[in-house]
């Protein structure tokens, strides 16, 4: 990424107990990653779970964005997604029983 601009988005998603809420939200910041004309880095607490509920309007066509692992199937709510970028490493170091304490 050196010598070159890249949009991150850092993003807190609404309750689960709203759906409506975190549809609408989801909904407008896939909008804002796929009008980037820049590579994109998206850090986020989604609350949902990998390829159910609103995880493919973060994830695939609708905002562009890749998912950092897409094959970490036990997680709740951390995410790493990004765009116009090449994954060169990723580890995740910790998983707990809270999401908030694991380290990505």
């Amino acid at each position: 990424m050196y010598g070159e601009l890249v949009d991150v988005f850092l993003f807190h998603s609404g309750q689960e107990e709203d759906v409506e809420d975190r549809r609408l939200q989801s909904e407008y910041l896939a909008q804002l990653m796929r009008s980037s004309p820049r590579p994109s880095i998206l850090l986020s607490y989604l609350v949902t779970k990998p390829n159910e509920g609103n995880y493919k309007t973060y994830v695939g066509e609708k905002s562009g964005m890749r998912d950092i692992d897409p094959s970490d199937w036990d997680r709740w709510c951390e995410y790493i997604l990004y765009k116009g970028l090449r994954r060169t490493g990723y580890a995740r170091v910790s998983r707990g029983t809270i999401t908030d304490t694991e380290i990505q």
